[in-house]
């Protein structure tokens, strides 16, 4: 926003007829990792979000690029069965919202997938510290 005071800005937010609260998660919600499946929200980040989800108008969601199943991993506290109902999850970039039916790939995409995935781990056995990661509608590289 251009030079308006916070104020200003949190005063037309609680005046919206209603609200979408979204965030990342890698990088946002978590720190970055080593090992993504390491990768926890840093204290207090769902509750935030949780509190903005259960109020009138709003809603709230955690997006990432992992598919839903990693979100719902990293995102679920150890000792609770999931992460809070007034939260969405979005996994695979948009691509898997937890509420909706996800997609499925073509036959032919799937069958590119495989091609990708292959050349993508002949990628990373030629570059130490490079990992795979197969997701639900693509392939992706990842060096940390």
């Amino acid at each position: 926003m251009m030079n308006v005071p916070h104020a200003a800005v949190l005063r037309d937010l609680a005046c919206a007829d209603s609200l979408l609260v979204v965030c990342e998660f890698d990088g946002t919600l978590a720190e970055y990792v080593t090992d993504p499946a390491a990768a926890r929200p840093v204290c207090g980040a769902v509750e935030a979000l949780a509190i903005l989800g259960s109020m009138t108008r709003t809603r709230a969601a955690i997006i990432s690029g992992r598919s839903l199943a990693s979100l719902r991993a990293v995102c679920t506290p150890p000792d609770e069965r999931s992460i809070p109902q007034c939260i969405e999850l979005i996994g695979s970039a948009g691509m898997e919202i937890e509420s909706q039916m996800t997609l499925g790939l073509t036959v032919d995409a799937r069958r590119a997938q495989r091609s990708l995935l292959q050349a993508a781990e002949q990628v990373a056995a030629a570059h130490p510290g490079v990992t795979v990661d197969e997701k639900p509608f693509g392939v992706a590289l990842h060096t940390r």
